[in-house]
């Protein structure tokens, strides 16, 4: 798993690499902007022409350092800086001075009209332009000649790779300050930064290239920084080898409480991704007519029915026996029914629950119900979901996913799965992981009813909570890239994970 910082973090950050390591600011600006020129170098070749935008912070600094060791190299190189010369701090200053010497002809200062004149007229001949205008401190609004200059890179047709982050973008939510660059590539430093996983900061920061300029990963576990980004070569650590002499009973027995006769289809899904991902057994328990409505069950399931005269309560205190862990709420509907299972549930199990759909749906309706909670549970909405959850708008959780995902898990102890482009997992500890998986084809009816189905595998195989949404999250979004070379993402079916789960276990080799 690797780090995933906030602004602030990676302030304290370089602070402590500078103060306790005695590592100069100076030095770290110039191991950086080296790795901005050999990035460069990767995609373009000496004598290319390569326009740097810079500002007047440390960001600037960086393209700076850049700039010199290409011209070093034999590329055509002008530098555009972009606010008062005076304005430059220090280090960003003593980086500017070897090109003040060296280059002064290649060193265009833009403080009106004609200035962005020329940025633009370089910009439309150049091969290659490098945004170091802002780093990740900016907070407002971009006005002024930075935003222009923003806008005339963005109207170049020449490949854009940014320093840190894309000018513009806010490194905490990845929201849009008004305007920023829409870059081809980010080369960000240490460690990568929240809004680089958070839309629209994701879309903007292109491939995202992360070097090492010398700052200690334990500096980033001693703070400690909260946040990981989980990939899918995380996937075979964080799942069990299975033993030689190992039998169904050492995987654990999952209950899922799901389906209806209006929605009989969404308990299957879960049923067959709980299948899919090492639970040693799993049952179904649901009402009669939901059976007799579904589409054909697993033949491996275990079926619980609930008898004609059986009470809502009666029926979930008998099939909660001699299980491991459940999964309720998809395909339920809203009513009386659901709400007394999800009541006794509630007030009853002490195994681990994973709850989804209409049961997210009730909690958020009826929020009393959180307070006869026995067990640990994971939950698993999606934004609107949320929304309804937080008492919010879509919007509202959209706006910062990862603080919608930690105020949840916050104020009701629970393990949260917010569902969506990089899937949010944040635990009640103020940790979260960020799922750097999946795609746009997963964006269809049944595919969270699989992922409630493989949490709650995970869940009755005996993993903590937390451990088990990261794990589960992180194999329903890897199963559904692989389903996606296969089908297509506008022909990717929520089914289709199903069947690619197998394939991804193959290659992890569990």
């Amino acid at each position: 798993m690797q780090h995933l910082v906030s602004a602030a973090e990676m302030q304290e950050l370089d602070r402590r690499a500078i103060d306790g390591h005695r590592i100069p600011g100076r030095v770290l600006m110039e191991v950086a902007g080296r790795a901005v020129a050999e990035a460069v170098r990767a995609r373009v070749a000496a004598p290319a022409s390569v326009v740097v935008a810079a500002g007047t912070g440390n960001n600037g600094g960086d393209g700076f350092v850049a700039a010199r060791a290409l011209l070093a190299t034999g590329y055509d190189v002008r530098i555009f800086i972009v606010g008062e010369r005076d304005k430059l701090k220090p280090d960003a200053r003593s980086a500017l001075a070897p090109l003040e010497i060296t280059a002064p002809d290649r060193l265009v200062v833009v403080k009106d009209t004609r200035g962005l004149w020329e940025l633009s007229e370089y910009l439309g001949r150049a091969q290659l332009a490098v945004d170091a205008l802002l780093g990740t401190g900016v907070t407002g609004e971009v006005r002024g000649p930075i935003a222009e200059a923003i806008a005339a890179l963005n109207e170049a047709t020449c490949p854009k790779l940014a320093v840190d982050l894309p000018s513009g973008i806010d490194a905490d939510t990845g929201a849009l300050l008004g305007r920023a660059v829409r870059a081809d590539e980010t080369v960000t430093f240490a460690f990568p930064k929240r809004g680089q996983f958070l839309f629209p900061g994701a879309e903007y920061t292109g491939k995202l290239t992360i070097v090492d300029i010398g700052i200690a990963p334990e500096l980033a576990l001693a703070l400690p920084v909260m946040g990981r980004v989980l990939s899918p070569a995380d996937g075979p650590s964080d799942c069990r080898v299975r033993p030689p002499n190992a039998h169904k009973g050492d995987f654990g027995h999952l209950l899922v409480l799901a389906g209806s006769e209006a929605f009989p289809g969404a308990a299957v899904l879960a049923l067959s991704g709980a299948l899919r991902s090492g639970v040693g057994r799993v049952s179904w328990a649901t009402d009669a007519g939901a059976v007799l409505r579904a589409p054909p069950r697993p033949p491996e399931v275990m079926l619980r029915e609930r008898r004609v005269d059986e009470a809502s309560a009666d029926f979930v205190k008998r099939v909660l026996s001699d299980v491991s862990a459940v999964v309720a709420g998809p395909g339920w509907g809203v009513n009386d029914a659901s709400r007394s299972v999800l009541a006794t549930l509630l007030s009853d199990a002490l195994q681990p629950l994973c709850l989804d759909a209409d049961a997210l749906n009730l909690l958020a309706s009826e929020p009393g119900l959180w307070a006869t909670r026995q067990a640990a549970v994971v939950v698993t909405p999606h934004p609107k979901e949320m929304a309804r959850l937080l008492g919010t708008t879509v919007e509202g959780v959209q706006r910062d996913r990862i603080a919608a995902a930690l105020e949840l898990a916050a104020s009701r102890r629970v393990v949260v799965v917010l569902k969506g482009a990089h899937t949010i997992v944040a635990d009640p500890e103020g940790s979260f992981a960020v799922i750097n998986a999946g795609n746009p084809g997963m964006a269809t009816g049944g595919t969270g009813d699989v992922l409630a189905g493989v949490i709650g595998a995970f869940l009755a195989q005996g993993f903590e909570p937390a451990r088990a949404a990261r794990a589960g999250a992180l194999l329903h979004a890897v199963a559904g890239d692989v389903a996606a070379t296969r089908h297509g993402m506008a022909g990717l079916i929520a089914s289709d994970l199903v069947a690619a789960l197998s394939e991804v276990w193959v290659s992890w080799q569990r």
